[in-house]
């Protein structure tokens, strides 16, 4: 669970990242 976590909060930061 936690990791499933850790794996959504490093996509959206990539996002951002691609975005910015």
């Amino acid at each position: 669970i936690f990791i499933y976590i850790l794996s959504i909060i490093y996509l959206s930061v990539s996002v951002m990242i691609t975005i910015f």
